[in-house]
């Protein structure tokens, strides 16, 4: 594997964003195989369900670990 350094103007870094950040990378536009993976509809079609379901297993983690502190601060 080898990395590159690409110039990118219009970016925050994630300390710097306003709010919470995610940064996800799914391909290169610079890439020509996977710029050809992202004109694909089926292929988008995929990777936005995997992000979807990945972000509401996130938040669903979250949640429950949130209402079991809280749980367990009310049970003391």
């Amino acid at each position: 594997m080898t990395a590159r350094q690409e110039t990118t103007s219009r970016l925050l870094t994630l300390g710097e964003a306003p709010q919470a950040a995610l940064l996800l990378e799914l391909g290169w536009s610079s890439n020509a195989k996977d710029l050809a993976n992202l004109t694909v509809d089926d292929r988008l079609q995929v990777m936005a369900v995997a992000v979807a379901r990945s972000v509401a297993t996130y938040l669903t983690a979250r949640a429950n670990n949130n209402a079991n502190i809280s749980a367990q601060g009310a049970a003391q």
